[in-house]
C-alpha cells in the first residue's frame, strides 16, 4: 500500500472511532477528541464505554481487540496506532 492509500486509511478508519466513541459518550463533541486525550482520565469513558468502543471496532473493522491489549489503547492514536498495525487480521 502507498503512502496515500496509507493516509487514506488512517483517516478513514479515524472517523470510525470518532463515531464509536461518540455513540458510547454522546456528551462529547468531536474537539474533544484530540489525538491524544486519555479516553478514560480525560474524558470519563470507564470500562463499559471503552469495551463498548472495542465491540463496535470488531464489528466495523472486523478486528478483534483482545482484553489483554485494551489497557493500552488509551487515546484515539494508540487505538488507531493498533488498529493500523494489525491489517492482517481484519
Amino acid at each position: 500500500m502507498n503512502k496515500v492509500n496509507e493516509k487514506q486509511n488512517s483517516e478513514a478508519v479515524r472517523e470510525v472511532l470518532y463515531e464509536l466513541i461518540l455513540a458510547v459518550a454522546p456528551d462529547l463533541t468531536r474537539e474533544d477528541l484530540s489525538a491524544d486525550v486519555d479516553l478514560r482520565y480525560d474524558l470519563g469513558l470507564d470500562s463499559i464505554d471503552l469495551l463498548n468502543v472495542a465491540n463496535g471496532i470488531a464489528e466495523r473493522i472486523g478486528l478483534e481487540i483482545p482484553e489483554v491489549d485494551r489497557a493500552g489503547l488509551t487515546n484515539v492514536d494508540a487505538i488507531l496506532d493498533y488498529i493500523i498495525g494489525h491489517p492482517g487480521e481484519r
